[in-house]
């Protein structure tokens, strides 16, 4: 799902009778679907912000070389802001509630210097899930009456989601690349099977969020191959599968392509096969930063629409919010709606604040 709210679906958008379960009301929707469609543009690649432009250069227009070469002058084609003087200066700490968390942004939304810059720092705290609750306690202030509130709380979110769309500008572009890239070593199998590591390496790209981009989509190749063998009962044998279990061999056991691998991906892969009983002890010991990463993979994932990548989705999300849970005691935190594909969620029938069934957190 692209977007922050359910009246956006890939770029298809949902009627007022179809979105269900949001807070929007129609008039504030035509608005908010105005943004998204923004957003989802610039997140796939199609839009600028710049100003200047002429008809000529529309963006829609450009080729991909061109874009590809204004992307790399962009300081958000890394993984994560690098620096520990960024992250004193802006990181706010683990374990805020929801309401918690927008204290402290009303706070230093003032004060904040670069916006963008905090957000990035950030990027893991602001998800689909928050900014979901977020749109859903401004509708309920203003239709409570309390406008000055709830335009505040419009502002707050406003300049999130535009600091969101600058860091994951190109990011669906890019995660298509990385398809596009997978597609071309199953499809040349033999060379691939000749040497699969030099094959592999050729794909890796030269950037960070390059590298990252290729490894969810083998991850979630390789879920997408787990869900047909479990459907057919037996083993599957087909060069695609075998290209996928190749390549997450490799990325795992491979110097080259560790050192590649940010540290949250790592911890995904550790964990990816394991039962939460094996789980929750390496949970309680993640750092901070391990966190960050996993709740960072979250965010990109959710801007994903297929399937596969929605349980991929699920993985990371229940990683960093059961992390949360064990070290901070934070229950349900940024529990929100979003479409895991075969995960299950309820609805509390009081706030009708959708809640994610996440293993992690008891029922009792």
């Amino acid at each position: 799902m692209i977007g922050f709210c359910c009246s956006v679906v890939g770029n298809k958008l949902w009627s007022q009778q179809q979105c269900k379960g949001c807070f929007l009301s129609f008039a504030f929707k035509r608005k908010a679907v105005t943004r998204h469609i923004k957003l989802f543009k610039i997140v796939a690649g199609q839009h600028t912000t710049n100003k200047q432009e002429t008809s000529s250069t529309n963006p829609l227009e450009r080729t991909v070389d061109t874009e590809q070469a204004q992307e790399r002058k962009d300081l958000y084609q890394l993984w994560r802001p690098t620096g520990e003087e960024l992250f004193r200066q802006y990181r706010i700490p683990f374990g805020l509630t929801n309401e918690q968390l927008v204290e402290k942004l009303q706070l230093l939304s003032e004060s904040i210097e670069d916006k963008t810059m905090f957000v990035w720092i950030n990027r893991d705290l602001f998800g689909y899930r928050f900014l979901f609750w977020l749109t859903g306690i401004t509708m309920k202030e203003k239709q409570d009456g309390d406008v000055q509130t709830a335009m505040k709380l419009e502002s707050l979110r406003d300049w999130i989601i535009e600091s969101v769309a600058k860091i994951d500008r190109f990011l669906v572009r890019r995660v298509k690349q990385a398809e596009e890239k997978l597609k071309g070593l199953i499809q040349d199998y033999s060379s691939f099977k000749a040497s699969p590591e030099k094959a592999l390496g050729r794909i890796v790209g030269q950037y960070e969020m390059d590298y990252v981009c290729l490894w969810v989509v083998v991850y979630t190749a390789v879920i997408a191959w787990k869900l047909r063998a479990a459907r057919s009962d037996s083993p599957v044998s087909h060069p695609s599968s075998l290209v996928v279990s190749e390549c997450r061999r490799i990325m795992e056991q491979k110097e080259f392509f560790q050192r590649k691998t940010p540290n949250g991906l790592k911890i995904v892969a550790q964990l990816f096969d394991q039962s939460v009983e094996e789980i929750n002890p390496r949970l309680k010991e993640l750092g901070n930063m391990d966190i960050q990463e996993l709740g960072r993979l979250m965010t990109i994932l959710e801007l994903l629409p297929a399937d596969p990548y929605r349980l991929l989705c699920r993985i990371a999300c229940n990683l960093y919010d059961g992390a949360i849970l064990l070290q901070y005691g934070v229950e349900n935190y940024q529990i929100g709606s979003v479409r895991f594909g075969l995960d299950p969620y309820s609805f509390d029938s009081e706030s009708r604040i959708p809640k994610l069934n996440n293993p992690f957190i008891s029922s009792g």
